[in-house]
């Protein structure tokens, strides 16, 4: 039935354990400027709720268990003719210690339930493995009911059916198979497990330490729950592995190699799967032997027959899942070897510990009768092509191997398997070549003759080239011996000869601290590196320098990275006085403006709702404006400048040119001017002007996401217009002048593209910015005006004839003679005359 007021007192109390409590402690000691606790930390504060919990919880099952069983002894001894007051007092606390324990249990559940929602699955398969461990040395039952052990994994197993996302309980999954693997694994030794021997030593740890707790929490919901196990597997074996985080670590291995836990997880899941439906098959093919043989039970025969034979697929179609992944061109050319590996282990297993057969790799599994031995070829002959990486191809090799030994055939690659008479050919070559150096070496020597070493007198008079022709002999006597010197050096092997030129393109990858950034992955784990690495400042460099080129080509994970990358880009401050900080920074962000346009725009907007400094605001509305010029074809400078002269000149070209020049708008500085006049008049020459060139024509790429930004940006403006700390004030003032400059970039940008709703967002710019018109701020003014400009073109004659009639005309006139602003004067004027201009041509056409 319905939620019972016992369940939501239980419910609210673990909110408030896990939630609340730790929030008001943090804001006492910070009330009070004291540190925090070393208990009130949340890993250490959730343990404590965890383990409290789950003492609780074992106290009120033994309670109930007990008195049960006090309970049946005294109802056997009432039957002989004892006193049945006692045995009613005794049913009576057994009913108090049941109400006890479900109580205690529904806080237990409550209670994990709501962390793991939270996404603190850690902690918890942390804390409830320690548990499950205290607890696996109590083997003996309680009063021969169940064991601490039993009661934790009916508990966990109750909490696992009770959440309603599948995607929570994979990520619970995955939490479990990464810490038992952590916590079981050899903390030193060989993290390398390629070779027959490392396996088999991986394959025994799985099998003797993590896998009994896997098999007593995990298996049942894995064995009923057939979309649980899909999106387990999607996300255990789809989402990058724990190798990740030590991947930018030096290595002298020739690639990356996954570490110990990486090696282990993607097994110790295919062993779950195939134990999952092992179990189903088994109780399938038990309830079929305990059937009757009678006609009337053929049906049910039938059926769990079908029960088998699906359990049996469920197990083939993850694999196959996988496999379908694991074949495809993109994701061996463009995915990391790290993740490569990751997910050819979960398909070695079965084929090495024979869990699939021959008839399993040759059956059908998708619709159009598409096999997994088929599959499974085709990533293998990709792998073998590809010229990536060293591992790739091993990762091919080894599942080559493995399926060509379960279809009874013999494959053998010498790149994995170096025989021994090929590593005595590799040695006899080395020492072959060694006795040979040795040989040259002696003959060099001994070819080499040895001149006695000439004794200088530092009294000697010293002689130019210009001495008389007596000392001519001695000078050359010199040189005679000079050239018997060189002539001995030139048989030595250290001549000119054997030195190697230096390559001028070297791009000095070696002297690098760190390795070049390749993925958005590295560049972010660069980015947020700790200020106490030794390192930081390298890697900072490096993602700066790296990240727009990356950006630009468009990876797979680019949509994913954009939230964080972005908004860490934003906030990211020059603590190393780095040379072009600025620059590198303004170019990853146009990169992510211009490649995910729509993704960036939301992301920056909600920036701007939180409690952000002005500049940043103002920095967000500049990659706006940036982005638009881009994308439009506007080749304009793409790093910062004052919005307000782009804007100005955008206005003054979208105008007529005898308004420019009534209006000297086109006018350089004095000083350029006379500068030009004066050059002019001293030089007689001739001057012809410059050949005509071809228009080129650039596609608006800005007019399709024009308007969902427009929009963004009108509800940011709608939502937040009562709030003073974004347009309260001078910031509020100065922040609201930008605001608007931008949008009229925007919409001049997008003034090509062929859409309707254009037009219909120019009039309500028109009207925003009309209502600005008379702001006491001269910048807000300069800015409506400007708005007002760029929505003239663009709105229909019928709009501008209506705003005409309500005293448009008479405020420009009045503005442009006595607005206390000259930039504010000069604009009223440019865009009265230009209304006056767009309404004569309209009344000369009709």
């Amino acid at each position: 039935g319905g939620v019972t007021s016992d369940q939501i007192f239980s419910a609210s109390l673990s909110s408030l354990a896990v939630s609340v409590l730790p929030t008001l402690v943090a804001s006492a000691c910070y009330a009070i400027n004291l540190p925090l606790p070393s208990w009130a930390t949340p890993k250490i504060s959730c343990g404590s709720l965890i383990h409290s919990a789950w003492k609780s919880l074992l106290g009120g099952e033994i309670l109930s268990k007990s008195l049960v069983f006090l309970l049946g002894q005294e109802c056997s001894n009432s039957a002989d003719g004892s006193d049945p007051n006692a045995a009613k007092c005794n049913g009576n606390a057994a009913e108090q210690a049941s109400a006890t324990n479900l109580a205690a249990t529904r806080h237990f559940q409550m209670l994990v339930r709501q962390l793991i929602e939270s996404g603190r699955s850690d902690t918890v398969v942390h804390h409830l493995h320690h548990c499950w461990k205290s607890c696996d040395i109590i083997s003996t039952p309680l009063h021969q009911f169940d064991t601490p052990c039993s009661i934790l994994c009916r508990q966990l197993q109750s909490i696992i059916a009770s959440i309603p996302s599948k995607r929570e309980v994979a990520m619970f999954y995955r939490a479990i198979l990464r810490h038992c693997a952590k916590h079981e694994m050899p903390k030193s030794g060989n993290n390398n497990y390629c070779s027959q021997h490392a396996r088999e030593q991986l394959d025994g740890i799985c099998k003797t330490r993590i896998l009994p707790f896997l098999r007593k929490v995990l298996l049942p919901p894995l064995s009923e729950d057939t979309e649980l196990a899909e999106a387990v597997v999607n996300f255990v074996m789809l989402s990058p592995p724990t190798s990740f985080q030590h991947q930018l670590e030096s290595s002298l291995q020739p690639y990356p190699t996954l570490h110990a836990v990486d090696w282990a997880v993607p097994r110790c899941l295919a062993q779950l799967l195939a134990l999952a439906c092992s179990d189903d098959c088994e109780n399938t093919t038990d309830t079929r032997s305990n059937a009757d043989q009678e006609d009337s039970d053929s049906e049910d025969s039938q059926t769990d027959s079908l029960q088998s034979f699906n359990s049996a697929n469920v197990f083939l179609s993850q694999i196959f899942t996988v496999a379908s992944v694991w074949c495809e061109d993109i994701f061996v050319t463009r995915t990391d070897t790290v993740q490569q590996q990751y997910v050819t282990e979960f398909l070695l297993h079965p084929l090495e510990s024979k869990q699939l057969t021959s008839n399993d790799l040759q059956t059908g599994l998708s619709d159009d009768g598409t096999t997994l031995a088929t599959i499974i070829v085709q990533g293998v002959t990709l792998r073998l092509e590809v010229s990536r990486s060293e591992s790739i191809r091993r990762d091919g090799m080894r599942v080559a191997e493995a399926m060509a030994s379960l279809l009874g055939q013999t494959l053998r690659f010498e790149e994995l398997h170096p025989t021994d008479d090929a590593v005595d050919e590799i040695v006899n070559e080395k020492a072959t070549e060694i006795v040979q150096e040795r040989k040259e070496g002696k003959k060099s020597r001994k070819s080499r003759v040895r001149s006695a070493p000439r004794v200088l007198d530092p009294d000697a008079e010293y002689f130019t080239d210009d001495s008389d022709e007596s000392n001519s002999s001695q000078s050359n006597s010199s040189v005679d011996s000079h050239e018997s010197d060189e002539s001995s050096d030139s048989n030595s092997s250290w001549g000119e000869e054997s030195l190697q030129p230096y390559p001028m393109n070297d791009d000095e990858e070696d002297l690098r601290h760190v390795s070049r950034p390749r993925t958005l992955r590295v560049c972010l784990a660069y980015l947020i590196t700790s200020d106490k690495d030794d390192l930081a400042y390298d890697k900072q460099h490096s993602a700066l320098m790296e990240l727009a080129t990356i950006v630009a080509s468009q990876p797979l994970d680019l949509l994913d990275f954009v939230s964080t990358l972005v908004r860490v880009l934003l906030f990211l401050e020059d603590k190393f006085d780095m040379d072009q900080f600025a620059e590198k920074r303004w170019d990853a962000l146009m990169a992510f403006g211009v490649h995910a346009p729509l993704e960036t725009c939301v992301l920056l907007v909600g920036e701007m709702r939180g409690n952000i400094s002005l500049g940043n605001r103002l920095d967000a509305l500049s990659i706006l404006g940036s982005v638009a010029r881009e994308l439009s074809g506007m080749r304009m400078d793409t790093h910062q400048k004052p919005v307000s002269n782009s804007c100005d000149q955008e206005v003054v070209t979208s105008c007529s040119t005898r308004l420019q020049r009534v209006l000297s708008l086109h006018a350089t500085p004095a000083g350029e001017e006379a500068k030009r006049v004066l050059s002019t008049q001293s030089s007689k020459t001739r001057r012809w002007r410059n050949p005509r060139t071809s228009p080129n024509t650039t596609a608006n790429r800005f007019g399709p996401v024009s308007v969902q930004i427009m929009y963004t940006l009108f509800a940011f403006l709608s939502q937040t217009r009562n709030e003073k700390a974004i347009w309260g004030g001078p910031i509020g003032e100065k922040f609201l002048s930008e605001f608007l400059k931008t949008l009229s970039i925007i919409l001049f940008c997008a003034r090509t593209y062929p859409s309707p709703a254009l037009r219909v967002l120019a009039a309500d710019f028109f009207d925003l910015s009309w209502s600005f018109r008379d702001a006491k701020c001269a910048e807000v003014r300069h800015a409506a005006l400007m708005a007002i400009a760029t929505c003239v073109s663009m709105v229909s004659v019928e709009f501008l004839i209506g705003r005409a009639s309500h005293g448009m005309s008479s405020f420009l006139d009045h503005c442009s003679a006595f607005d206390e602003d000259a930039d504010c004067r000069r604009l009223a004027s440019l865009v009265g005359s230009s209304i006056s201009e767009v309404l004569n041509i309209n009344m000369i056409e009709r």
